[in-house]
């Protein structure tokens, strides 16, 4: 899969996602651990098909079996081992509908090897940006206090979408 590679989900894909979507909202709601706020948000169940979509069309484009397994993980306590492996290397799959920017809040950082990226355009099309290593995107000058901007709800480390590899680029 390279940049700029795009994905429309058809109805089983979406039924898919959807139903990973709601079980994990239902064990967020459940055990009441929920990140930063999201399980009992109407944005959660948004967020988690979002989300999920991302790991499913990532897995999809690089060949590889998603984790469909509902639990609890963080990588605070550092039992996230983030959505899939390729090629060794662990890899969190962020998806959003900014196209800009690879956002990941402070909390978060982790020791994942790299980080894929998915824009969700308005029409539903899924736009995979590239790779960022975690030296990339968990660098000092990537680090923004929400307070200084307008778009950001938590302290972030912030890598613009134009800065993103190709897996061939990638040198860890």
């Amino acid at each position: 899969m390279n940049i700029n590679d795009y994905f429309i989900l058809s109805n089983i894909e979406k039924d898919i996602i959807n139903l990973i979507a709601k079980k994990r909202q239902l064990n967020k709601e459940k055990s009441n651990l929920d990140g930063k706020g999201q399980a009992n948000n109407k944005k959660g169940i948004r967020n988690n098909k979002l989300g999920f979509a991302g790991e499913f069309l990532f897995c999809k484009g690089f060949n590889l079996f998603p984790d469909f397994t509902i639990n609890n993980t963080s990588k605070i306590k550092e039992t996230d081992n983030g959505d899939a492996i390729l090629k060794g290397f662990t890899v969190d799959v962020k998806t959003s509908q900014n196209e800009k920017y690879l956002m990941t809040p402070s909390y978060s950082k982790s020791n994942i090897d790299l980080f894929a990226k998915f824009y969700m355009d308005n029409k539903g099309k899924f736009i995979f940006q590239g790779f960022a290593t975690n030296k990339m995107l968990f660098n000092k000058n990537n680090f923004i206090f929400k307070k200084n901007v307008n778009y950001l709800t938590v302290d972030s480390y912030v890598l613009e979408t134009n800065k993103l590899l190709n897996f061939n680029q990638i040198i860890l």
